[in-house]
């Protein structure tokens, strides 16, 4: 047993497809309310903590984005994302702001 139940949120009865598989990796069934079969494959618990990351990263892109130039605000110009095999990496590209740093000049 996987220890938890899973939840379906469209509706094709897939929770209830998945909970009947055989145990292991993943499973392919025939679901009734698609008329078709479909592959239930198990994704890794790193690979979804890595997408809620870069969830939350993308979401900080896109509020600093919206802002676009404000006095107050260092500017992002772009971003650009290397993607490799086995990681992706994102860089941000930035207005360079001198002055030294922030938390000497407020304390």
């Amino acid at each position: 047993s996987s220890g938890g139940a899973a939840r379906s949120r469209s509706g094709t009865g897939a929770a209830d497809l998945l909970a009947r598989r055989r145990r292991g990796g993943g499973a392919t069934v025939y679901c009734p309310a698609l008329s078709a079969y479909i592959a239930i494959p198990a994704i890794p618990p790193k690979y979804l903590r890595w997408l809620k990351q870069r969830r939350l990263a993308t979401k900080e892109v896109r509020n600093m984005m919206r802002i676009g130039r404000h006095r107050n605000v260092v500017h992002l110009y772009e971003v650009l994302e290397l993607v490799q095999e086995s990681k992706s990496t994102m860089f941000l590209i930035l207005e360079l702001v001198r002055g030294g740093e922030l938390f000497d000049l407020i304390s």
